[in-house]
């Protein structure tokens, strides 16, 4: 048979069983949205990362460019300079290719 004392410990124990699972499911909650916003803070960085990276790469890509231009301008301009000279060692680098694919 309950007594008053069990009936009163009994609704004391669930109401603190109630209150400890909504302290549980808020902690959990709160745990949720650290995680979504670290998980979006980390994403955000990345794309930063990527975005900076992608820009690095597109100006070593026209930088290369322009090397390479400034390059083929500076032999055009031998070349044009010193067509003599420029004929004769094409013909020279031409001979040497030649005897070493023969072989």
């Amino acid at each position: 048979m309950f007594t008053a004392s069990a009936t009163s410990k009994d609704e004391f124990g669930e109401k603190n069983g109630r209150a400890a699972a909504t302290d549980l499911k808020d902690g959990a909650r709160r745990v949720k949205d650290d995680i979504r916003g670290t998980a979006e803070n980390v994403k955000d960085d990345l794309q930063t990362m990527a975005r900076q990276a992608g820009q690095q790469v597109h100006d070593l890509a026209d930088s290369a460019t322009q090397s390479v231009a400034d390059v083929a301008g500076s032999v055009k301009t031998k070349i044009c300079d010193n067509p003599l000279q420029s004929s004769a060692i094409a013909l020279g680098v031409g001979f040497v290719l030649g005897v070493l694919f023969r072989r």
